[in-house]
C-alpha cells in the first residue's frame, strides 16, 4: 500500500452529456446575440466617430464600412431653411414699408437745393417761405424730412410739422400752432395775432412745415396768405415750407403773391420717378437682405414699368411689391410639407432651393388685381424702349414666321436660336437657363408684344402684333435689319 487511493473512473451518464452539450449550445447563442448587439451599436455611432479608424468586425484584413445616409439632418452651404425664408419674407415687407427710408435715390438735386435754401435762412436768419409741390409719391416729405434731420446737427432751431389734414378748418391750425408755441389766447380768433406777436420777437430760428396744406383752401384763401405771409411779417427767424400736390398752386390759390417785384414764395417741384428711379429705389430697399432676388429683376423692371407709366409714385411700386412677396408666401405656405432638407420626414420629397422667389406670374396677378384686366400693357407701336434682348426674341419670332411660315414656335428653339444670335454676334446674356428666358417671355406678353400658349408639354409663343408692321419697325433698326436678312439662325 502506497498510501495513495486510487479512484476508479466513473461512467459518464448520458442524460448529463446531454445536459452539458445543450448548455454549451445556449452559451454560444448569447455570445452571438452580444456580438451582434455590439455591431449594431457600431452602426449607430455618429459619423465623425465611425469613421476614425473603427472595425465593423475583429477580422484584421476587412475594410471599414462608412455609413452612406447622413444620421443628422445638415443644409448646403448657400440654402436656407423654411423658417428663415418666411422670416426674410417679413422682413422684405418691413422694408418695403413707407416708414423704412434708408438714403435718397432720384431726388439728390431737390435734396440739395432744399438744404442750401432752408440752410442759408438758418444761416442768414432771414425769414423765407417755400411750397413743394410735387404728385403722390414722389418723396417730397421723405426728402424735407431728410433735410431736417441733416440740418438738426449743424444747426439750433425750433422745428413744428403737422398735417393740414388733421384740423377741421384754419382756425383749428392757428389754435394748435399757439398750443405747441405754449401762447396764451382768448379765442380761436385770437391765435393769429398771438402768433404773429410771438413770432416778431423770435431770438431763435423757427422751422414750420405744414403738410397737404392744400386742404386750407377756402374762400378767399385768407388762412393761406396768412400762413405765407409770416416770413414777410417776421422779418427775421421765420421759415415756412407749405408741402401740397397741386403743381400751380400758388398761381392759381395765391395770385396775389405773383404780383409782387420780389419772389415771396419759393417754389421747388418734384417730378414723378422714373422707371430707372422706380427699379433703383426697390433694389435698394431689398438689397441686405440675405435672399438674393427674392424678387427676380424681370419682375422689378415690370413693376417699374407700370407704376411710372401711370403715376411715378414709388410707394404705390413699394406696395404693389409687398403684394406679390404676400402671394408667393401664401403659395409656399399652402404647398410646403416637411421635408428631409427639414431633417423631417425624411422620405418626402425634396423642395427646391431656388424655386421661392417672385416671379412675372405673382406680379401679373398682383397688377390684375390693382389695376384691372389692362394689367401693365404698354404701347405696342414702338420697341425702341425695350432692351436689346427682348427685341431679338420678337425678331426671332418674326424671322420664323418670315422664312420657315411658323406663326408659333417651340419656346425651347426659340432659346436655342437666340444663344446663336448671342455668341456669333458677341452680345452677353445673363440667362442660365431657359426659366429666365421664359420669364423673358412672360413680360413680353404682359406688354401685349407675345402670346404664350401651352400645348400638353410643349410651350410656344407667337407675335401678337401685325407682322408687316413689326417688319417695319425692325427694318428701321440696323442691327435688327441684318438679322432679318440672315436665314441661318434658323
Amino acid at each position: 500500500m502506497s498510501g495513495v487511493i486510487d479512484f476508479p473512473v466513473r461512467r459518464r451518464l448520458r442524460s448529463c452529456a446531454k445536459v452539458e452539450k445543450q448548455s454549451a449550445k445556449e452559451l454560444q447563442t448569447v455570445e452571438n446575440v452580444s456580438v451582434a448587439v455590439k455591431s449594431k451599436q457600431k452602426r449607430n455611432l455618429p459619423k465623425e466617430s465611425f469613421e476614425e479608424n473603427v472595425n465593423c468586425d475583429e477580422t484584421p484584413n476587412e475594410k471599414k464600412r462608412r455609413i452612406k445616409r447622413k444620421l443628422t439632418p445638415c443644409f448646403k452651404k448657400n440654402e436656407i431653411s423654411r423658417n428663415e425664408r418666411l422670416n426674410q419674407y417679413q422682413l422684405a415687407k418691413h422694408l418695403l414699408s413707407a416708414s423704412s427710408v434708408s438714403c435718397i435715390i432720384g431726388r439728390e438735386s431737390e435734396f440739395r437745393q432744399l438744404q442750401h435754401l432752408i440752410g442759408g435762412h438758418l444761416q442768414s436768419k432771414n425769414s423765407t417761405s417755400i411750397y413743394i409741390s410735387g404728385a403722390p409719391g414722389t418723396g417730397k416729405s421723405v426728402c424735407i424730412n431728410n433735410v431736417v434731420k441733416l440740418l438738426k446737427n449743424t444747426h439750433s432751431f425750433k422745428f413744428m410739422k403737422m398735417n393740414a389734414m388733421n384740423f377741421r378748418n384754419s382756425n383749428a391750425l392757428f389754435s394748435h400752432i399757439a398750443d405747441e408755441l405754449k401762447l396764451s389766447y382768448s379765442s380761436k380768433t385770437q391765435s393769429v395775432a398771438a402768433i404773429e406777436k410771438f413770432i416778431k420777437q423770435l431770438k431763435q430760428p423757427l422751422l414750420l412745415i405744414v403738410d397737404e396744406i392744400d386742404n386750407l383752401v377756402e374762400k378767399h384763401q385768407e388762412a393761406l396768405y396768412t400762413i405765407f405771409d409770416w416770413s414777410r411779417v417776421a422779418a427775421k427767424n421765420v421759415i415756412v415750407v407749405g408741402i401740397a400736390n397741386t403743381l400751380d398752386f400758388t398761381s392759381r390759390v395765391l395770385p396775389r403773391f405773383h404780383f409782387l417785384k420780389e419772389q415771396r414764395v419759393k417754389e421747388i417741384h418734384f417730378t414723378p420717378y422714373t422707371k430707372d428711379q422706380i427699379k433703383q429705389i426697390i433694389e435698394s430697399r431689398l438689397s441686405s437682405l440675405r435672399c438674393k432676388n427674392l424678387i427676380k429683376p424681370l419682375a422689378v423692371e415690370m413693376i417699374a414699368r407700370k407704376v411710372s407709366s401711370h403715376s411715378g409714385d414709388a410707394r404705390k411700386a413699394l406696395n404693389l411689391c409687398e403684394k406679390a412677396i404676400e402671394l408667393l408666401e401664401k403659395e409656399e405656405t399652402k404647398q410646403f410639407k416637411e421635408t428631409s432638407d427639414d431633417g423631417f420626414n425624411i422620405g418626402s420629397e425634396k423642395s427646391s432651393s431656388n424655386g421661392f422667389s417672385v416671379e412675372i406670374s405673382h406680379v401679373m396677378k398682383v397688377l390684375k388685381q390693382v389695376y384691372g384686366g389692362d394689367s401693365g400693357k404698354d404701347s405696342c407701336n414702338d420697341i425702341s424702349y425695350l432692351p436689346t434682348q427682348q427685341q431679338i426674341i420678337l425678331c426671332i419670332c418674326l424671322m420664323f414666321a418670315k422664312f420657315i411660315g411658323q406663326k408659333e414656335v417651340d419656346i425651347k428653339r426659340c432659346y436655342e436660336t437666340f444663344g446663336k444670335i448671342c455668341s456669333k454676334k458677341g452680345l452677353s446674356y445673363e440667362m442660365c437657363n431657359i426659366s429666365d428666358f421664359r420669364s423673358m417671355c412672360d413680360l413680353l406678353e404682359s406688354k401685349a408684344f407675345l402670346i404664350i400658349k401651352q400645348i400638353k408639354d410643349t410651350t410656344k409663343i407667337g407675335l401678337k402684333n401685325d407682322e408687316n408692321e413689326l417688319f417695319n419697325l425692325m427694318n428701321e433698326k440696323p442691327f435688327l435689319a441684318n438679322l432679318l436678312k440672315d436665314s441661318s439662325f434658323v
